[in-house]
């Protein structure tokens, strides 16, 4: 069994369903990614507080997943702000 057969079939798109329209991780407001952070934040929280063993994977990807949408949540406040700053005035040259 290949690492892709071991993955569990609900996570493989359906066939008969079009592409989903996403988008671009450039395009997400800053908004929307904190509400990604704080949600995945309170599902650790819950998941730990009905007592989940610390050590399991799911809470390790819960921590990957925490750990990439700060890092979304950050880069889209700071481009939002570079944006608004280069609307205002004149771009930083340089």
């Amino acid at each position: 069994m290949t690492p892709v057969d071991a993955r569990p079939r609900s996570w493989d798109a359906c066939a008969l369903m079009p592409p989903s329209l996403s988008l671009a991780p450039e395009m997400i407001s800053p908004s929307d990614a904190r509400t990604r952070l704080i949600r995945l934040q309170a599902e650790r929280l819950e998941v730990l507080d009905a007592g989940v063993d610390p050590a399991c994977a799911y809470i390790d990807h819960l921590d990957a997943a925490i750990s990439a949408a700060r890092t979304k949540f950050v880069t889209s406040a700071v481009t939002a702000i570079a944006s608004l700053r280069g609307g205002l005035t004149a771009p930083l040259l340089g």
